[in-house]
């Protein structure tokens, strides 16, 4: 059993309170968590391209599902404050 809605919206909530409390911190913890979970997810899809391994696939989904929230609400917000840092 995945609780994959609870997964996005519990991402969501805490990614909105953070760029509600600290702009600043919100934007480089984005920044940062966006290329790592992209190089997580390419080495795991490698690994698991060369040994098939019983990793479930709702991994790669929960780690896609990361990378794009991550960064629909980086772009969200950068576009309302307008691109700059307050």
């Amino acid at each position: 059993m995945t609780y994959f809605k609870e997964f996005v919206l519990a991402l969501s909530i805490l990614i909105v309170i953070l760029w509600i409390v600290n702009e600043y911190i919100a934007h480089l913890l984005s920044l940062v968590f966006i290329p790592i979970l992209t190089g997580i997810l390419l080495i795991s899809l490698l690994a698991e391209w060369i040994e098939p391994s019983r990793v479930p696939k709702s991994y790669f989904r929960y780690l896609v599902t990361a990378i794009v929230v991550i960064a629909f609400w980086y772009l969200l917000m950068k576009t309302l404050s307008g691109w700059n840092l307050h």
